[in-house]
C-alpha cells in the first residue's frame, strides 16, 4: 500500500513515512488541499460557534490570569469550515493534512485579546 503526500504528491511507502515526510518538509503549512470543497458558513453559523466557543474556552480553559501556565484545548467537533474562516488567516495556523488535523495557538495576553477580538468577546 503506498501513502500519497496531498501538498507535494510525493508517494510513500507507510503511513509512518507521510507522518514523517510532513513534520519534516511540510512542518508550517497553511495550504488546505480541499479547501475548494468546503462551503462558506453563514452569518447564523459563525454567531451560533463563536458563542458556543467561547462557552467551551470559560469551561475548560478560563480566562483566569492567576494562572500562567500554557493550556491547551482540542475540539474535535467543531465543523471544518467554520474552523478554517475563523482562524486561517492567524500566523499560527497550520493544517496537517496526513492527519487532516489543525492547530492555531495563541499565547499570553496579547493571544487572548486576538482570541477575544475574533470570537467578537467583549467580556
Amino acid at each position: 500500500m503506498t501513502f500519497q503526500c496531498y501538498l507535494c504528491q510525493t508517494i510513500l511507502t507507510s503511513r509512518k513515512q507521510l507522518l514523517s515526510h510532513e513534520r519534516t518538509k511540510h512542518k508550517n503549512n497553511k495550504t488546505i488541499p480541499h479547501l475548494h470543497l468546503l462551503i462558506q458558513p453563514s452569518f447564523e453559523q459563525l454567531i451560533s460557534y463563536q458563542n458556543a466557543f467561547i462557552i467551551l474556552i470559560k469551561k475548560r480553559l478560563g480566562f483566569s490570569r492567576h494562572s500562567i501556565r500554557q493550556k491547551r484545548l482540542l475540539i474535535n467537533v467543531f465543523p471544518e469550515n467554520i474552523f478554517i474562516h475563523l482562524f486561517q488567516s492567524e500566523p499560527s495556523f497550520r493544517y496537517n493534512s496526513a492527519l487532516r488535523k489543525y492547530r492555531c495557538i495563541f499565547k499570553g495576553e496579547e493571544g487572548e485579546k486576538r482570541l477575544k477580538q475574533i470570537l467578537n468577546y467583549e467580556c
